[in-house]
């Protein structure tokens, strides 16, 4: 019998099954066409993904611009027609972009740009960097992105890039490939035809050297050049400069930093000269200002003072977007003399005193500083700061030690300003000496009115049959230049048409580059251990001399060297020639070159008992290698002639030793 059937239990349901290979390609079919179908949707919706992305990418780089789509691959997309920015005014253009895209969790990342001419704009104002609507790539984005270049590798292929500043514009080359934030290599080229700063300028500039980046910041290697480099306002001219850089930029770009190694050719500067300049610096721009150690060498240096070599290492600040300056170093010198202009002038001066004290004197100050400037060294400290219009320098130290191993000039507690309404400010303690060279010891100040006093001492100088001491000298200087004198001096030497010894002389007068010198605009006493005027030699100690109303005793000025004086009354003794003389008279005046006038003269020539004597009422004559002259209302008694002249007038002469009336 056979088993009955079991029930079926009211919880199974019926499901028809198919055979197990219907259903293996069944569910393969429905992938299949599930895949195809995406693909053929992103087939076909390629440019718009793509547009998407680079959209993402860009808005995630916070970065407006517009472009053409040229192709579109699963990995990489080509653009045209870039343009960033204001499309009246772009931030940069690009002709061709090619695109390389990584995927990533979320919008796929751009790893690769190939740029094909870009052409980039910028500006550098008031010390900040601006790439417009590029900016945000310098400065950081949101979500903390560090600030500098992105994390991509860069093909740069023909770019160029202009960047206005403050100083003018710059025209940019710039070619390379590499990881823009650490690993790019490339050129760069930059021209500027006129660059400007304050007051000075430059022209025909040019750059050229090796880009690179690390840490999301640019470096440069390479040379600056300048053909010009100008500034009137600190009388400062260079040329053919070329400026060796190794920098780099900060991140934001918003700083410079990095070493320049400087030479240049031939510079000017405030009446000086050099063949040439070196000097090497390590820096920082930041903020539009300079901080910069440095240190810099003139070779072959002319003008009012010649060296072989000047050389000063310091640091030196800008402030106020380069408007400002200070610094403060040493400076070193060797080889110092006088240049030929003022060797010049020292020769000028000595040919114009010719025949007086002052032409020996200044020819052996000339000869001692030539002969101590042969293997001299200076050595000084310095602090330097201009503001505006207003320069100083302070000197707490500085020497110049001669050939001979004597310090030539040292000064202490130096200080000079100038510049504005205030004019030129000097202080400071100055001594001078050195072989064959005067010894002055002396201290500058300047006065609540603007002038500068100046308080001297001299030992005795020698030079030839000149000698000079000056026991007290006081100097003011004006605020317009000129030079007033006071004190006291004592010399030996010529005297025009005579000669002095142990002259003691009060100083009183001025010089000034236009009306020259002009000393004894009062009465002077004179004391004196023996003085010669043409063949008078007078042996009385005193004479009090005069100039001439509004005028000086002696000038020294374009026109040569001129002396004119005269007493209100003469009462001497000397000789004239060989022959004993007694002189008394009313006023008397004498020039040289010119003539002497006098009145009321008694004279007695000879010894007392045999004296010929003459009373003239009014005598004149002319000075030159003897006297000549006329006389009027003379009472004549000679002792070799026995015959009187009474109210006589003629002419006279005096020459070797012979009175001719």
């Amino acid at each position: 019998m056979d088993a009955p059937e079991a029930e079926p239990s009211e919880d199974t349901a019926e499901v028809p099954t198919l055979p197990p290979r219907r259903k293996r390609w069944w569910i393969a079919g429905g992938l299949l066409g599930a895949t195809a179908l995406g693909l053929g949707i992103v087939w076909v919706e390629r440019e718009t993904i793509a547009d998407k992305v680079i959209a993402g990418q860009l808005e995630q780089l916070n970065l407006p611009a517009t472009y053409k789509i040229e192709s579109v691959g699963a990995m990489r997309q080509v653009l045209t027609n870039v343009v960033v920015g204001d499309p009246a005014r772009p931030d940069l253009t690009i002709e061709r972009a090619e695109i390389e895209i990584a995927p990533t969790f979320g919008i796929p990342a751009i790893t690769k740009v190939t740029l094909v001419r870009p052409r980039l704009y910028g500006s550098f104002r008031q010390g900040k960097f601006s790439l417009g609507a590029l900016d945000p790539l310098l400065e950081g984005g949101a979500g903390g992105r560090p600030a500098g270049l992105p994390d991509m590798d860069l093909i740069l292929q023909d770019g160029r890039a202009r960047l206005d500043s403050d100083f003018g514009p710059v025209g940019i080359k710039a070619e390379g490939q590499g990881n823009l934030k650490s690993g790019f290599a490339g050129t760069l080229a930059a021209t500027a035809p006129t660059l400007t700063a304050g007051e000075c300028r430059a022209g025909e500039g040019s750059l050229y050297g090796v880009l690179d980046s690390k840490d999301g910041a640019l470096g440069f290697k390479g040379p600056l050049r300048l053909a010009t480099l100008d500034c009137p306002k600190q009388s400062m001219a260079v040329r053919d400069v070329a400026v060796q850089l190794d920098v780099a930029a900060t991140a934001a770009f918003d700083g410079l930093g990095g070493r320049a190694i400087l030479a240049a050719g031939r510079t000017r500067l405030d009446g000086q000269g050099a063949a040439r300049l070196s000097g090497d610096s390590r820096f920082t721009l930041k903020g539009g200002d300079l901080t910069a150690n440095y240190t810099l060498a003139a070779q072959g240096v002319t003008g009012a003072v010649t060296a072989t070599r000047l050389a000063a290492d310091g640091i030196v600040r800008s402030h106020d977007r380069l408007t400002a300056f200070d610094s403060e170093g040493a400076l070193t010198g060797s080889d110092l003399r006088p240049g030929a202009g003022l060797d010049g002038q020292l020769a000028g001066l000595a040919r114009s005193l010719d025949g007086t004290l002052g032409g020996p004197l200044l020819a052996g100050v000339r000869a001692g500083l030539a002969r101590e400037g042969r293997g001299s060294r200076l050595s000084a400290g310095y602090t330097f700061r201009q503001t505006g219009e207003l320069s100083s320098v302070v000197v707490p130290r500085a020497v110049l030690r001669g050939g001979s191993g004597a310090d030539v000039l040292a000064l202490s507690r130096f200080q000079l300003a100038a510049g504005g309404k205030i004019g030129l400010r000097l202080s400071g303690n100055v001594v001078t000496g050195g072989a064959g060279l005067p010894r002055l010891d002396g201290r500058v100040e300047r006065q609540a009115s603007g002038m500068m006093l100046g308080r001297f001492r001299m030992p005795e100088y020698r030079a030839a049959d000149s000698k000079l001491a000056l026991p007290e000298l006081v100097l003011v200087m004006r605020p317009n230049g000129t030079l007033g004198f006071s004190g006291r001096a004592i010399a030996s030497g010529k005297l025009p048409g005579g000669f002095a010894q142990g002259l003691t002389v009060p100083l009183d007068g001025n010089w000034s580059a236009r009306g020259g010198l002009a000393a004894g605009r009062r009465c002077l006493p004179l004391t004196f251990d023996s003085l010669t005027l043409a063949n008078l030699t007078i042996d009385s100690r005193k004479l009090t001399l005069c100039p001439a109303a509004g005028g000086a005793i002696l000038r020294s000025d374009a026109r040569g060297v001129r002396f004119a004086a005269g007493a209100p009354s003469l009462n001497v003794t000397g000789r004239l020639g060989g022959t004993p003389i007694r002189i008394a008279s009313g006023p008397v005046g004498f020039a040289m070159p010119g003539a002497l006038s006098a009145s009321r003269v008694q004279v007695a020539l000879g010894p007392a008992d045999t004296a010929s004597r003459f009373s003239i009422a009014a005598l004149s004559g002319r000075v030159g290698r003897g006297f000549t002259g006329t006389f009027t209302g003379a009472d004549v008694a000679l002792n070799a002639v026995p015959l009187d002249l009474l109210g006589a007038a003629g002419t006279w002469r005096y020459a070797a030793g012979r009175l001719a009336i």
